[in-house]
């Protein structure tokens, strides 16, 4: 009987199943996590001076820096400098997530990711703060929410307002 149903349909069918078994097992169902689970950076940063993508030590710092401005929660920070002017590649650990990046002198560019799963941490400013570091000649930036897909259907969420 389940064949030919929608996908969207039998998701729900079967979520009904499952919480049916579960409630049975258990006296207090577990209630979905608010959507999204996390918020997604990643920017690109082309046209930076060769010198600042070389020196790990000054982007550790602008990362604790940019990080604590967002209102994060650093860590930790750990950097690797490939020395001989070839990059860096490193990450700052967050109470909220991390922030990474990795630079490639020889093509003036640097690539950061900033993953947060606290709606609290200022993106907005934390990228404000890298690009005006950074001074690149072309930043690209995009903007994802994580773990949005949820298996359970929206309306059947308790904890979704309309």
């Amino acid at each position: 009987w389940l064949v030919g149903l929608p996908f969207r349909q039998l998701r729900l069918v079967l979520w009904r199943r499952r919480a049916q078994m579960t409630s049975a097992v258990e006296s207090v169902p577990v209630p979905a996590p608010p959507l999204p689970l996390g918020r997604h950076l990643i920017a690109e940063f082309h046209g930076v001076d060769v010198d600042l993508l070389c020196e790990a030590e000054r982007i550790a710092a602008l990362l604790r820096e940019a990080a604590t401005a967002a209102g994060a929660h650093v860590l930790q920070t750990m950097l690797h400098g490939f020395g001989d002017r070839r990059g860096v590649t490193g990450v700052a650990i967050l109470a909220e997530s991390h922030i990474s990046i990795h630079t490639w002198p020889e093509h003036a560019y640097a690539a950061v990711d900033v993953f947060s799963c606290s709606p609290r941490l200022r993106q907005d400013v934390l990228q404000a703060r890298l690009q005006g570091w950074l001074q690149a000649s072309c930043v690209t930036v995009d903007k994802r929410n994580r773990g949005d897909k949820y298996p359970i259907p929206p309306e059947t969420r308790a904890d979704v307002a309309e």
